[in-house]
């Protein structure tokens, strides 16, 4: 073997000596993103107090440090191999356990947890492989399947419950769906007379993230035009009975207040609704207001003579219009 020179030498033992100098955490250039490793056990047989792994942020590699006195760390070596997908901005943690090290963070926009496994194996740390983890995954299919099963509060609650809902589920398509499949659920609380759970149901569909869409809309055309003939299965009409269902619930259930405002804020998406004009009509006439209560049966009966439905008239409304 070729004898070193005095420069090699020299050289080889500068390189010697600075892998092992002290530098204060601090110290670390900006380009490195570092993390304890932390757990119960001693990685380290002797000399270092702890173990840090720190991440060169535009090389992608991945560097072994020891931990000292304080806040001291000693540079060991550069873990070789490591095509760990790491995002520092998303960090969650770095543990050892069992004999190996576990390094773990969050995609970025995404409930995605990506986990790195390492075997440590007479003080050095060896790649494994990558696992990930993602909740939102988990809960968006336990909401599809409580959905089918017509179990919408369940779903609902489910879907709310989903990060970054709009990176793993359809919001529009997924709001009409529960509007649609809560109409069976709202008949029947109505026809059990449950009509503040009824409402509570209808509200909390309004609520969600997914029909945000709708109210967002200014007017009855731009709202037409956005459901045109078929919206994820949702029609004009659907919509409009839907709403006077909901009105007629809160008029059941004696929150007359609240289906005058609802009646109001809605009546710019249904200008054809009778219904909208009866129900505020009653909720004048139970809060014994005659007089607005009978501008509005004015009101339903020009709507209703608009619509040709003139016989169909509650018999009550003429009853109840001042002359």
């Amino acid at each position: 073997m070729k004898k070193l020179g005095l420069a090699g030498l020299c050289c080889l033992f500068f390189i010697q000596v600075f892998s092992q100098k002290e530098m204060k955490k601090s110290e670390l250039s900006s380009d490195y993103f570092l993390m304890d490793v932390t757990g119960s056990e001693t990685m380290f047989s002797t000399k270092y107090k702890g173990t840090c792994i720190a991440y060169h942020k535009k090389n992608k590699e991945f560097l072994l440090y020891g931990a000292g006195e304080g806040s001291t760390i000693i540079y060991m070596e550069k873990i070789p191999n490591t095509p760990l997908r790491f995002y520092p901005e998303k960090f969650i943690s770095g543990k050892y356990n069992g004999g190996k090290v576990y390094i773990s963070s969050q995609i970025p926009g995404k409930a995605t947890v990506v986990t790195g496994i390492f075997n440590w194996k007479d003080e050095h740390l060896i790649w494994e492989k990558e696992e990930t983890f993602d909740m939102s995954e988990l809960r968006v299919k336990r909401a599809n399947d409580l959905l089918k099963a017509g179990k919408v509060n369940e779903s609902l609650a489910t879907y709310d419950s989903v990060e970054f809902a709009e990176s793993y589920f359809d919001l529009q398509k997924t709001g009409i769906e529960l509007l649609l499949a809560s109409k069976k659920t709202v008949a029947d609380l109505s026809s059990k007379r449950k009509f503040k759970d009824a409402v509570d149901l209808s509200e909390k569909i309004f609520a969600f993230k997914g029909m945000k869409w709708m109210f967002d809309i200014k007017n009855e055309t731009d709202l037409k035009t956005a459901i045109g003939k078929n919206l994820h299965g949702l029609m004009y009409t659907d919509l409009q009975l839907y709403f006077e269902t909901y009105l007629q619930n809160l008029l059941e259930a004696k929150l007359y207040d609240k289906v005058i405002e609802k009646a109001n804020t809605n009546w710019k998406y249904f200008t054809g609704s009778a219904n909208l004009l009866l129900y505020t009509a009653d909720a004048w006439y139970a809060k014994k207001d005659k007089i607005k209560a009978s501008d509005f049966y004015i009101k339903y009966s020009d709507q209703m003579k608009k619509l040709k439905k003139e016989k169909d008239i509650v018999y009550y409304a003429p009853q109840r219009i001042i002359n």
